[in-house]
């Protein structure tokens, strides 16, 4: 019988550290077991920041840089579990937290849109400061873990452990982080397993969808987390939590992504031309064209456009079937206003570079 894979990703270098020592526990809790625990110390890949070219909206959501970014990738896509151990940085989780989910976003949310089969999610954190100083902690992580498809069963952040090691003075924080690999080992086999919580998880304003706790109050008549994008209503103070929005992490907020997405995609093929129009005018003229942007009548549906076949193909290729109906109508409206009524690869892939390059 194949092993479950158990991913645990680490955002700490430090040997000997809080979240080296957590990660230990893990590790000895796992040994012996019919399950894989991996660990990745994260610190000592290469990975490099987003750029926002959108080339990653492409047929195999893979980003266009070259680097480790494609191994944190295929080791998530193949864990049935993502633990992640994190210290936490100015109010919030590392850098590096943020650069993996911005340069897999695209791929993240395919996956959720496309049912993919839930993990399993765990996340432990060490701040060396007080509540309200890590503030974002706990949120972070919980967008984190759900953005790569994980049920979170468990998260938590460990105030006032900030030195080296500090995490040794107190036994009941190592007895709870191995009761969390514990109710793992049990949650493998049965999801219905309650992890372990405290009286401080107790008192705190949780969302129900990711377990952020981190919110926006409009009018003290609604609860949008910051994390997933889920609207509670405002019962939740008493205790009574309903969900009234959309979960932004869900197959359906993730479908709504894509279509939103989709059509800023689409909608670039037909304004580039008047972007660059702008551009030249305030390079010359050192002031903004103020005019008002209005979009350009269709005309798709009075003029035949056809594809030859070594076009389509391409089309097929690199554009992300979520996407296609969008950017197929973008591109044939560009034609029209060419006067282009066939597609070839070469008039695709020229769009393509113009409208994205």
């Amino acid at each position: 019988m194949e092993k479950s894979n158990i991913l645990m990703l680490v955002f700490s270098s430090r040997k000997n550290g809080n979240c080296d020592i957590a990660s230990k526990i893990f590790i000895k809790s796992f040994s012996n077991t019919p399950f894989s625990l991996e660990i990745i110390d994260v610190t000592k890949l290469n990975h490099k920041a987003c750029t926002g070219c959108f080339g990653c909206n492409n047929s195999g959501f893979r980003c266009v840089m070259s680097d480790d970014l494609e191994l944190i990738k295929n080791k998530i896509a193949s864990a049935n579990a993502v633990i992640t151990v994190a210290p936490c940085f100015i109010f919030s989780t590392p850098a590096r937290m943020k650069i993996i989910m911005d340069r897999l976003a695209a791929w993240a949310l395919n996956n959720i849109e496309n049912g993919e089969i839930r993990k399993i999610g765990v996340g432990v954190n060490f701040a060396g400061a007080p509540k309200e100083w890590h503030s974002f902690q706990r949120s972070s992580g919980s967008l984190f873990l759900s953005l790569f498809n994980c049920d979170i069963k468990y998260i938590k952040t460990f105030d006032g452990i900030g030195l080296k090691g500090e995490i040794l003075l107190h036994p009941n924080i190592l007895e709870e982080i191995k009761n969390i690999a514990e109710s793992l080992k049990s949650a493998m086999q049965n999801r219905d397993i309650v992890f372990p919580s405290d009286i401080e998880d107790k008192k705190l304003l949780l969302c129900p969808c990711c377990h952020g706790d981190a919110f926006r109050v409009y009018n003290r008549k609604n609860y949008i987390c910051i994390s997933c994008g889920t609207e509670l209503h405002p019962s939740v103070l008493s205790g009574k939590s309903k969900v009234m929005g959309l979960n932004k992490l869900s197959p359906a907020g993730a479908a709504e992504h894509t279509s939103y997405i989709g059509g800023k995609i689409a909608n670039s093929f037909s304004v580039t031309e008047d972007i660059t129009k702008r551009l030249t005018f305030f390079e010359k003229n050192g002031t903004f064209d103020k005019t008002v942007y209005k979009q350009k009548e269709e005309e798709i549906n009075k003029v035949q456009i056809e594809w030859e076949t070594d076009g389509l193909e391409e089309f097929r290729r690199v554009v992300p079937k979520g996407f296609q109906n969008f950017v197929k109508r973008a591109i044939e409206k560009k034609a029209i206003e060419q006067g282009i009524t066939i597609i070839t690869k070469d008039v695709f892939l020229s769009f393509k570079k113009n409208a994205v390059g």
